[in-house]
């Protein structure tokens, strides 16, 4: 089971049809874990009437993005978690999906990477670090490419990955780069990080805010890591362009 974790405030129409093309467009099963961060009655109420399996927890704050999906892990039950922000939605465009995977449900066509069990992380938008120009990333174009990081909005992880790292450091905050760090933290570990290219999510980018600390949570991120880089991030020889 895949657990789908989903952080909302108050933009009921993005999380509505965030909710209804999931449950409109997945074979697989799954729950949902909401997360609310002082959310208005609005949404409590939509969030209460959604007949799937779900859990609720509720910030009386808006606490952001890293303590809200920490909480997502912490009541997670699946095999497999994903962040899934409330601003994307799946749209199942088939123009971009290859004719093999077209009988897949969006889900699996990232499930399907964890068949190899050295895959930890599974992102429709990986991306390669610049390590000469720090908060630079150059995306990954590859179906199915090993990267260093992926893009948080749809963010597939595994079980085993939980057990071996634990939860998003802390240090993140509200915004920025927590799931970055937790793919290289992935990788330190062993784990490889895929792209799985476009499975069918389309999202709005950046639209959940700003608390204008990106690049501090990137000086932090390579001040913690760059001494590993030779070990984790994927060599340019390895590139799929």
């Amino acid at each position: 089971m895949v657990s789908i974790i989903i952080l909302c405030q108050n933009r009921l129409d993005m999380l509505k049809r965030a909710v209804e093309t999931i449950l409109t467009n997945t074979v697989s099963e799954f729950e949902f874990i909401f997360v609310l961060q002082a959310s208005n009655d609005e949404v409590v109420n939509y969030v209460n009437s959604i007949d799937h399996e779900k859990t609720i927890y509720r910030f009386d704050t808006n606490t952001g993005v890293t303590p809200g999906r920490n909480k997502g892990i912490e009541l997670s039950k699946g095999d497999y978690l994903l962040f899934f922000d409330d601003d994307a939605y799946v749209s199942e465009e088939k123009q971009h999906i290859p004719e093999v995977e077209h009988n897949l449900d969006w889900l699996q066509r990232m499930l399907q990477y964890f068949n190899d069990p050295s895959v930890g992380v599974v992102s429709q938008t990986g991306s390669y670090i610049n390590v000469d120009t720090p908060g630079t990333f150059w995306e990954c174009k590859g179906r199915g490419a090993e990267c260093d990081v992926g893009q948080g909005y749809c963010f597939m992880f595994s079980r085993a990955v939980v057990n071996a790292i634990g939860e998003l450091d802390p240090y993140f905050g509200k915004f920025w780069h927590e799931e970055s760090e937790y793919a290289l933290r992935a990788k330190y570990h062993g784990f490889k990080v895929i792209d799985a290219d476009y499975i069918g999510v389309t999202h709005y980018g950046s639209s959940s805010g700003d608390d204008g600390t990106y690049g501090n949570k990137i000086k932090y991120m390579f001040g913690k890591w760059k001494q590993h880089f030779p070990k984790i991030l994927v060599g340019r020889d390895k590139w799929i362009i």
